[in-house]
């Protein structure tokens, strides 16, 4: 009886198993899977990678999306502005000569020259590597090179010929002519520190003032017509953060003080040689650099002082003639930046234009990429600002 009843359940469950291999195999719908997106790649255990396209959202609250440099205005009018790269390599220290923009490129270690028809020639057939910094002669036909090691050349482009100076003369300048440098002689004994002064071709080195123990605070700011060639901030304190500077001549000329409120004192002079742009940091503005505009020659100088109300330096300032100047000022500055500087150096920067006459200031135009700008210059036509963005590219704004 039991064998005749499992024999019974054995057939059941063999017909009910062929069965449904029967419809698993003729009737059951495969499983889809859902490839993923185009562009992604799956990762084992993971999530899918991010693709390539334009990412989807909305823009955050208070940013602004600028449009393409393509369709960005190429003549500044107060806003973003196209400002493209007009040479291939970066560069250090670009200066408008009468002849055109000279620069140094830093990846072949030549110098060149942008003519008015925007063709960029070589200045000299040889090479200089690794040039740490170039102080160019105002006519742009002689330039102090200095190297990582603190050796240095002055180097005529029209003669090709070079004069080796001694690595411890710090921070060179070309008098008004560029016939003759004025440096601050460093040696390591403080009998032997000077102000010197060499002809530009090396023919004569004469002293002009001894520096002691004092050469962090002597600053070296040619005039146009030599008569001044530094500034000494030896005289007697006149209070907390106003102090007298002492103008040093060539032939121990006894000039009045300058007398300025802050620290920091950075100068510039007008091409006409009658006026001194510079700037300090007082507790008055929050130690921020303030930009003064000040008669710079003979008994007046000093007088008729003019807080211009710019927080900027004046080595970021370039005139345009003796009554206008364009400034590189940062778009915003934390206290206490006129006292260390470095704190600012990645804070982007717009450029303004100051008329020394009125003391009006109107805002010219901003790179098309937010960066800090170093070295502005003007185009010896007035037409194009030049500058240096934060990597070292050399950048053209247009001005008409």
């Amino acid at each position: 009886m039991f064998k005749k009843i499992a024999l019974l359940v054995l057939f059941v469950g063999v017909t009910v198993g062929v069965a449904l291999l029967l419809y698993r195999f003729f009737f059951a719908v495969a499983p889809t899977t859902t490839p993923p997106p185009t562009g992604t790649t799956t990762v084992p255990g993971g999530l899918p990678t991010a693709g390539t396209g334009r990412p989807t959202g909305t823009t955050p609250p208070g940013v602004t999306n600028l449009p393409p440099a393509a369709q960005l205005p190429v003549v500044a009018s107060g806003g973003p502005t196209a400002t493209p790269q007009v040479a291939p390599d970066l560069v250090l220290q670009p200066m408008a000569s009468p002849s055109g923009l000279n620069y140094y490129d830093t990846a072949d270690g030549h110098f060149y020259r942008v003519t008015a028809d925007g063709k960029a020639q070589a200045l000299s057939s040889q090479a200089f590597p690794a040039v740490r910094d170039v102080t160019w002669a105002p006519s742009g036909d002689k330039a102090v090179i200095t190297f990582p090691d603190e050796s240095k050349v002055v180097y005529n482009f029209d003669t090709q010929q070079q004069v080796t100076i001694p690595s411890h003369w710090q921070d060179p300048q070309f008098n008004g002519d560029g016939s003759a440098i004025i440096a601050k002689s460093e040696a390591l004994d403080p009998d032997n520190r000077w102000l010197v002064a060499m002809a530009s071709d090396g023919s004569g080195t004469k002293l002009l003032e001894p520096l002691g123990e004092n050469g962090d605070k002597v600053t070296i700011s040619v005039s146009p017509d030599n008569a001044i060639v530094a500034f000494s901030d030896t005289g007697d304190p006149v209070g907390f953060d106003t102090r007298d500077l002492l103008p040093i001549g060539q032939n121990g000329e006894n000039y009045k003080a300058l007398r300025v409120e802050g620290f920091g004192f950075t100068p510039r002079w007008s091409p006409d040689d009658t006026h001194l742009l510079y700037s300090t940091a007082s507790q008055k503005d929050s130690y921020e650099p303030s930009l003064w505009f000040v008669t710079g020659n003979g008994d007046g100088i000093g007088s008729g002082r003019v807080d211009l109300g710019v927080h900027t330096w004046a080595d970021k300032c370039t005139f345009a003639d003796a009554s206008t100047v364009f400034c590189a000022v940062p778009d915003q500055l934390p206290e206490g930046a006129g006292l260390q500087r470095d704190i600012a150096s990645t804070i982007p920067d717009h450029i303004e234009r100051i008329d020394l006459k009125s003391g009006t200031t109107r805002l010219i135009g901003r790179p098309e990429n937010d960066t800090s700008i170093d070295t502005l210059t003007v185009s010896p036509d007035g037409s194009s600002l030049y500058f240096t963005d934060s990597v070292g590219a050399l950048r053209q704004m247009r001005l008409q």
